[in-house]
């Protein structure tokens, strides 16, 4: 399998599947009104990955989701669970930023809610000079 990329659109996030390092990458801005469209596809394309591997370690650093995204994050989240019943080695870093209350607190949800490990990494806001 080779690295899969879905670059940045307005309201759309950049996702890259790097099998061989076996790194998953969310960023950018999740807005969408139906974001199945979106992550419907990256759950399929996980499943896949499965298939041959065993670990995976998936980085998400979204300045932005609405409800719509939080819901299909929560259940690409839940499948890597299921996976990770199956003895696959899965790590979630969420990386949220130092003000945004509503990303730290979606992190510690998925903290409570999923059986793999998930690490939450606060994003130092830059001072200007």
């Amino acid at each position: 399998m080779k690295t899969f990329d879905y670059p940045l659109t307005e309201g759309r996030p950049s996702i890259s599947l790097n099998h061989k390092e076996g790194i998953l990458t969310i960023s950018g801005r999740s807005i969408l009104p139906d974001s199945d469209i979106v992550y419907k596809p990256i759950m399929d394309l996980l499943d896949n990955y499965f298939d041959q591997n065993d670990k995976i370690v998936c980085n998400v650093q979204l300045e932005y989701f609405n409800s719509c995204s939080a819901r299909s994050l929560m259940q690409l989240f839940q499948m890597l669970d299921k996976h990770a019943l199956k003895k696959k080695h899965i790590t979630t870093i969420w990386h949220y930023e130092e003000e945004d209350d509503d990303s730290y607190e979606f992190g510690l949800d998925l903290q409570t809610s999923l059986r793999h490990p998930v690490e939450l990494t606060e994003i130092q806001n830059k001072k200007p000079d």
